[in-house]
């Protein structure tokens, strides 16, 4: 808790994002070969204008945050998640069920 912030109330985000550019991003990450989504046939960019703006300034000077960017968090996120599915034993690319993943894991299904 930051005394500063005084029970304000903030909207955190750090941008707005696409599709294609976490498909793009996770392309890169060794292990992860054909198992990327493709970007739908079709698919276009909301023009610039049609999309939220959020001025995260406050935020940031209050409670001292800086945003990691996309890449890093998607790529972090990404690691995560390989290192659960093999502690799991889970074969990469397979479907199983959130109830069996999370029995496996010990916690609760939602």
């Amino acid at each position: 808790e930051t005394p500063e912030a005084g029970g304000e109330r903030m909207i955190i985000s750090s941008g707005t994002f696409f599709f294609e550019e976490v498909c793009g991003i996770m392309s890169k990450i060794p292990g992860l070969e054909g198992r990327v989504s493709k970007v739908p046939d079709g698919w276009t960019k909301p023009s610039p204008d049609s999309l939220y703006s959020v001025d995260t300034s406050h935020a940031e000077k209050v409670l001292g945050m800086k945003f990691m960017g996309l890449e890093e968090s998607i790529t972090d996120t990404v690691k995560s998640l390989m290192k659960l599915e093999k502690k799991l034993g889970v074969e990469a690319g397979s479907v199983e069920t959130d109830s069996r993943l999370a029995k496996r894991a010990k916690v609760p299904a939602q």
